[in-house]
């Protein structure tokens, strides 16, 4: 490797040829002194220690330069020839710190790995989410090809949902050694020794309550607007202006645009910046609106481009006003001088609560930018009733005569008290105790049963044993989670997903996952596994000829084709799991089994679903055919992801405002609207079906427990109208929460590719896939591919850098994907044809063309028209892409399929306009 220029990897150019401690130490410092940076006593402290091979505990401050002691875990690990990764908890944050490795030490030595995508995935430094990490060390275990963890933001240890991945590489890496960070961990005692315990490394706690910038917390009983006027006619800008909800978010910014903070010269930047940048979404144009104006605003309900653009105009100081969320708290590089708490509770997805102090701690700690500030400022606002409330009171004692009048103004809804004292009590406390929230789902249990066996640690049913025996969890939930992962076992025998050899592999395996799946199989969501049991019973249902898509890539054995099914011997060492106290496996409680049954009863008579074979088994009456059927594939697919409610919620109140609609224009009267109002739904087509399914499915795997599938139609919905994102995004009125819908519909498209089995697709599923994959990189590519332009990086030609809004310039041609593209027009033609079937007049019929007039001979010798799975074969649909024209033919109840409709697709103005532009021209008879 040759020497990258020193303004492209500084750090790597101080990188001694002797990996010994003082050639080591001496190398980073020397940069350091370099780069004018003089090390605290905790970073001096955290790198000997890391030097002398000791694990680290980092519990200072934000902004006390914590990254820095990361690099310094790089940089030895480089010296010393071992491979180092960087955990973080969102991909914003891994982007960050992998551009930032980049600059220092060259982006040929350094690599990510996130869920959507790698870029230099065998590089000796590796950026990813904890998740990664976390599933590569399942898979591999001590053999994990990792020599250094470096675990950011620890402090999510004990997050419910997302905690098993920062505690699984302690479990599973004993051969590494870890460094711990974050400002907020609280307790450490436990950390310390079970990192000893298992590496058999010395661990040093490194902790300071020194901050490069000191902070100074008041409680303020002005109002918000008197506040946010103060900090900024103080020059104590920017502020970050902390809501618990999107919607509060996006509204503060509107109303703060008035305050006018930036200078003639400093707006004229900010219009350089984002002179080409696309705003392109429904919301864009408001946040464009806002930036100018110097306001910011920051949530997840953002699409990711805008919020990398708000962090970018953030980093150059051009936005003195950021209203957002608590998601700034989680280390994105945003500088900040002060920050503005609105209100001290928060909804937490079940109830109202006060702010814990970790909660607290972490946002506040973002105040105070190092080298630009000397102090940073933390403002509360009591609640806005006591401040209306004082203020009346204030008024009224000027007025002896008004005094008995004061009216008190109540409490907002969804409000917890805070005053001065819980304002101190978070100020001055120390962040909770971080305990354990170990999980056990079926891609873990596949992982380690699927892992190489090791001639000391045995074979993947041993795994499953040692890391459910020997984890952080106490001895009661440890057994629930051995009975659930023997359940989790004994459905994946059921589904066929286990191969048992009858001799050991070539890997020493007895159990390993079927060879026949695709190589990017995972069963990641909690009912993965019912998916694909009911995606196997829907062959039941479509009489057609389920095939492979022909890139689905394929992982063949042929040595042990004839294996013997199931091995009871390895069954029996995974059951046995659970002798360790002598006692016997333990079965299900009365009260879990009522549980179960209780629900199934309830699921049962709220549905009327039944419970004979042939109410569950019903879907086929409704549809049919390849497409209907990778329709039903979709939907099913919907079900098991987490349902997005503001989207859900859109769905209804649009088909309850059309329904209202209807009534009133038809004289319905109050009573009856309102009683047909409470019975409105949001679209959820199937969704009898997959509860019967489920219930039966519930009934063999008790393991699900509270579980159930989530019917709903967002991806359907969108496909079947047509709609490109902006157009989906304007009908339901969603331009807040866009970035909210573009996830779902990531998480949809990573379900269709890897919880599908490739056998149980078809062509018509690959091209509804392809299409939904295409439109998420066409309205943001950071949630796929955000780093595909650095798949061939010209690390001599110039230095790594994040996007910026000159990549955006250029923007998406929706046509220069011809499949997404044909498909878009495929669907829109087939529209055609169920409006008309409907008695509905089609959407975009061009200038001139009576329909009702030119379809008249079609009525007059036919009394419907199908719109079955049938009626949309490909081969009644044409389309020239070179001229654009479209035809659809039309589906009669004989057979004749003598009519069609005749469209035309305006190429040009769908670039223009970023979405597909047609017409229906003609209807054309026999």
């Amino acid at each position: 490797m040759s020497d990258p220029p020193p303004e492209l990897a500084p750090l790597l150019r101080h990188l001694p040829p002797a990996p010994d401690e003082t050639a080591l130490l001496d190398g980073f410092t020397a940069w350091a002194q370099a780069e004018g940076i003089e090390l605290y006593p905790a970073q001096e402290d955290a790198i000997f220690e890391l030097i002398a091979g000791s694990n680290v505990i980092l519990k200072t401050p934000t902004g006390s330069g914590k990254s820095l002691v990361a690099a310094a875990a790089h940089f030895i690990g480089l010296g010393r020839d071992l491979r180092s990764v960087y955990t973080a908890p969102i991909k914003a944050l891994v982007s960050e710190k992998f551009f930032q490795l980049c600059r220092q030490f060259g982006s040929d030595l350094v690599g990510m790995i996130t869920g959507d995508g790698s870029i230099n995935a065998d590089a000796p430094i590796i950026c990813c989410t904890a998740e990664i990490l976390a599933n590569w060390a399942l898979r591999d275990g001590p053999r994990t090809a990792v020599d250094i963890v470096i675990a950011d933001e620890f402090h999510f240890y004990a997050d419910p949902q997302r905690g098993w991945a920062w505690q699984l590489p302690m479990l599973e890496l004993p051969h590494c050694q870890f460094l711990l960070m974050s400002a907020t961990l609280g307790p450490t005692r436990f950390f310390e020794d079970e990192l000893t315990r298992r590496t058999g490394r010395d661990t040093a706690l490194v902790a300071s309550t020194q901050r490069p910038v000191p902070l100074d917390f008041e409680y303020r009983t002005s109002t918000l607007h008197r506040s946010i006027e103060d900090l900024v006619q103080s020059g104590r800008a920017p502020i970050y202006l902390v809501h618990f909800t999107q919607r509060e978010a996006t509204e503060a910014a509107q109303s703060y645009i008035s305050l006018d903070p930036l200078t003639k010269d400093e707006k004229q930047q900010v219009k350089d910046i984002i002179g080409g940048f696309r705003f392109d979404s429904p919301f864009g144009k408001g946040l464009r609106r806002f930036l100018v104006a110097g306001i910011g605003v920051h949530h997840a309900g953002l699409l990711p481009k805008y919020r990398l653009l708000v962090e970018r105009l953030a980093q150059a100081g051009l936005l003195k006003i950021i209203c957002g969320t608590d998601t700034l708290g989680v280390g994105v590089n945003v500088p900040i001088r002060s920050v503005l708490f609105t209100q001290l509770c928060k909804y937490d997805g079940s109830s109202v609560r006060i702010l814990r102090v970790r909660e607290f701690q972490q946002i506040a700690g973002r105040a105070g930018r190092r080298g630009f500030d000397d102090r940073g400022d933390v403002w509360v606002q009591a609640p806005e009733h006591v401040v209306v409330n004082q203020q009346a009171a204030q008024k009224a004692a000027e007025d002896a005569k008004k005094r008995k009048v004061v009216k008190k103004k109540a409490p907002e809804r969804g409000y917890a008290h805070w005053s001065e004292d819980t304002f101190e009590r978070l100020v001055n406390g120390e962040p909770e105790p971080l305990t354990s929230s170990f999980d056990v789902n079926h891609q873990m249990v596949m992982s380690l049963l699927d892992r190489p066996a090791d001639p000391q640690l045995g074979d993947g049913c041993a795994a499953v044993r040692r890391l459910l025996t020997d984890n952080h969890e106490p001895r009661r939930r440890q057994r629930q989670h051995i009975r659930r992962a023997i359940a989790i076992y004994r459905s994946l025998v059921d589904a066929g997903l286990l191969e048992f050899p009858t001799e050991p592999d070539e890997l020493g395996r007895r159990v390993r996952v079927d060879f026949d799946l695709q190589d990017d199989f995972a069963l990641h969501q909690p009912l993965s596994l019912w998916a694909l049991e009911a995606i196997s019973h829907l062959d039941r249902e479509f009489d057609v000829e389920v095939r492979p898509p022909p890139s689905a890539p394929r992982r063949r054995d042929t040595a042990h084709e004839h294996a013997e099914p199931v091995s009871g011997g390895a069954f029996a060492a995974l059951a046995d799991l659970v002798l360790d106290d002598g006692e016997p496996p333990p079965q299900p409680t009365r009260e879990e089994s009522a549980h179960e049954v209780r629900n199934n009863l309830t699921r049962s008579q709220e549905e009327g679903s039944g419970e004979g074979e042939p109410e569950v088994r019903t879907v086929a009456a409704e549809t049919g055919g390849d497409f209907d059927r990778a329709l039903a594939v979709v939907t099913i697919i919907e079900a098991v992801q987490e349902t997005p409610a503001v989207v859900v919620n859109a769905q209804l109140r649009k088909a309850k405002d059309a329904l209202m609609s209807e009534m009133k224009s038809s004289g319905v009267e109050y009573e009856e609207r309102m009683e047909r109002l409470a019975k409105v739904e949001p679209p959820r087509p199937m969704k009898e079906w997959m509860y019967a399914d489920f219930n039966e499915f519930r009934r063999h795997h008790p393991w699900v427990e509270g579980d159930t599938v989530k019917p709903k139609s967002i991806v359907r919905d969108m496909f079947e109208r047509a709609m490109t994102f902006g157009e989906y995004t304007d009908h339901y009125g969603l331009k807040q929460s866009e970035g909210v819908l573009l996830r779902y519909l990531s998480d949809v498209y990573k379900g269709l590719t890897q919880n599908v089995p490739a056998e149980a697709g078809n062509a018509e599923l690959d091209d509804i896939a392809h299409w939904l994959g295409t439109l998420v990189r066409s309205v943001d590519s950071s949630l796929l591919d955000e780093w595909e332009r650095l798949q061939h990086p010209d690390a001599d030609a110039a230095p790594v850098r994040p996007p910026s809004a000159a990549d955006a310039e250029a923007g998406v041609d929706i046509t220069s994907d011809r499949r997404a593209f044909r498909t878009m027009v495929r669907n829109l033609a087939f529209g055609w044809v169920q409006d008309l079937a409907k008695g509905r007049r089609p959407a975009g019929v061009a200038d001139g063309l009576d329909v009702h007039a030119a379809m008249a001979g079609y009525w007059d010798e036919y009394d419907s028209i199908e719109i079955d799975g049938d009626a949309r074969h490909a081969s009644r649909f044409e389309f020239d892409a070179s001229t654009g024209r479209v035809v659809q033919t039309i589906h009669d109840p004989d057979g004749h399929d003598e009519w069609r409709l005749v469209g035309e697709v305006d190429l040009a103005q769908s670039v223009a306009e970023d979405r597909l532009v047609a017409s229906l021209t003609a209807v054309v008879g026999p």
